[in-house]
């Protein structure tokens, strides 16, 4: 991050991270998180941390000792000799309850009286009512608690599912124990990126939609990786898997 922010040819303002990792399903460690707030103090700079995942994280046997969710709002600022005002937390509803259609987000800022300001003024951060409802009903319900740990458990089940999948076919991933997505390499023969693209249009065409590695600014240099969501229910991924191996010739 130091040679970066040396390095830049604009006014950096911000560190944004996400957390969970939106692709690569783990979480920061609090060591982690600490120096961030601590470089961002140095640079005078903020710390925005996108905890939209917060909530999907499950247990995984494949991860030893896995880091568990550390908001960057329980950071003890003070200890490290940092500004609160420098830490800003952003949260939704859509990836924990499912709720894309009912879209509602927010930004905890600490000790920023401007930086809270700003937003109630602004008119494209009103609510639906339908979305002020279903948020209000879902977060003040005594049984939530309960509908978090469910999701938790559920998503384990996919996630064996879909791990369970790769591992008879040969097939590698990058394990996770948050988030909806994996990364799996369906296509380790693809030399080029129009390869990769092929193969998608052919999953595509059996009915399964992914996203290429590609697409992900630089984050794989191997051609062939694809993103597949597996939160969803067993039988639509037991449906998938099945025409991923009709899409790509596998044996069944």
């Amino acid at each position: 991050m130091e040679e970066a922010m040396d390095n830049a040819t604009c006014r950096i303002k911000a560190l944004i991270l996400t957390n969970p990792h939106s692709l690569f399903g783990q979480c920061y460690t609090q060591e982690v998180l600490e120096a961030c707030l601590k470089f961002c103090q140095r640079r005078d700079i903020h710390l925005i941390a996108d905890e939209v995942y917060a909530m999907t994280t499950f247990s995984s046997a494949e991860i030893s000792d896995p880091a568990p969710f550390i908001s960057a709002l329980s950071l003890d600022a003070s200890a490290l000799r940092c500004d609160r005002s420098r830490i800003h937390t952003i949260w939704g509803t859509s990836k924990t309850f499912g709720s894309s259609e009912c879209r509602m987000g927010c930004i905890v800022s600490q000790d920023n009286g401007e930086a809270n300001f700003r937003p109630t003024a602004a008119s494209n951060t009103q609510l639906s009512l339908l979305s002020a409802l279903s948020a209000t009903s879902l977060l003040s319900s005594p049984t939530l608690p309960l509908l978090v740990a469910l999701s938790s458990a559920r998503l384990a089940e996919s996630y064996i599912l879909v791990t369970t999948f790769f591992i008879r076919h040969h097939i590698d991933y990058i394990p996770v124990n948050a988030g909806l997505n994996i990364f799996a390499r369906l296509a380790p023969s693809a030399k080029t990126w129009e390869d990769e693209s092929a193969i998608i249009t052919k999953l595509k065409a059996k009915g399964v939609v992914v996203q290429g590695g590609g697409s992900y600014h630089g984050t794989f240099k191997e051609k062939g990786w694809v993103r597949i969501s597996f939160a969803r229910e067993e039988h639509l991924l037991q449906d998938a898997l099945h025409r991923i191996i009709a899409a790509l010739d596998f044996e069944s």
